[in-house]
């Protein structure tokens, strides 16, 4: 078992460190922005949907379609949970017009006080549509050092901004959100933590329930990642090895530090469609 541990890690690490490590320097339109540019409505009611252009102005779920009313509830329903009105307004989704500017790439990142600047911005924005892009080495550089803590805002944005891109480019939601991913986990943890050292019974299956909804909420993310990048990476590349799925969506039940690898590889491809 250990041998075959350290050989997927190998493979793993081989597969991630081959591909490119920064967002090209030159790109004249985002990747997701063309596609929803080009992308052609099949029918009436899906060019009403791509027609939409303000935050929340999305077809109601159908009755028959438990997924997508799934997903909205949760979300809306957690978000009731944020109860600092100032969080809730700083976390609150943000609309962009046209591509976003480009970040530069790690070892041009501390040259200026302008690429400082902008570095500083991204770290610190809030979700926004269409959603940022976050390089892996950025990802790093900000994790490491809070401890993990500015990772679980990284999550909180990307979970958030693929929610309403679903929403917006096909009125139908598959993932539940910012909200509905993290937070019902953040809660598992704080309750159930507090009943375990109340001793409550029961206490330790609402904290086993909590790391059960994240880790299902990470082999969704991985799905809707293959999914995105079968759409927009022909717009960036034409290699066919990188037009391959970059990750499975079982890699998420591996173990550590697969898992770590994997997460950082889905980074990649993520930052790459915004």
């Amino acid at each position: 078992q250990t041998v075959w541990a350290t050989r997927a890690t190998q493979m793993l690490l081989v597969s991630f460190i081959s591909l490119p490590t920064h967002l090209p320097r030159v790109r004249v339109v985002a990747p997701a922005a063309a596609l929803r540019a080009t992308v052609p409505a099949a029918s009436e009611g899906e060019a009403t949907i791509a027609a939409a252009t303000r935050i929340g102005s999305y077809p109601p779920p159908k009755d028959s379609d438990y997924i997508d009313r799934l997903c909205r509830g949760a979300n809306g329903l957690f978000a009731r949970t944020n109860f600092i009105p100032a969080v809730a307004e700083y976390v609150r989704l943000r609309e962009e017009d046209g591509p976003q500017p480009l970040l530069p790439c790690a070892s041009d990142a501390l040259q200026s006080a302008e690429v400082r600047r902008a570095l500083w911005e991204r770290l610190t924005s809030p979700p926004c549509t269409p959603g940022l892009s976050r390089p892996v080495w950025l990802v790093i550089a900000a994790s490491v050092p809070t401890a993990l803590g500015w990772y679980g805002y990284y999550k909180f944005s990307i979970e958030e901004e693929l929610f309403h891109d679903e929403l917006r480019r096909s009125g139908r939601a598959t993932g539940c959100g910012g909200y509905g991913t993290l937070f019902p986990f953040v809660w598992s943890f704080l309750i159930g933590g507090v009943g375990l050292l109340a001793g409550l019974p029961g206490a330790d299956l609402l904290v086993d329930a909590g790391a059960l909804w994240i880790l299902l909420g990470q082999v969704n993310l991985y799905r809707r990642v293959n999914e995105l990048h079968g759409e927009s990476g022909p717009l960036w590349t034409k290699d066919e090895a990188l037009l391959e799925p970059p990750v499975y969506a079982w890699w998420a039940l591996l173990p550590p530090p697969l898992d770590v690898v994997v997460g950082l590889r889905q980074g990649h491809f993520l930052a790459r469609h915004w």
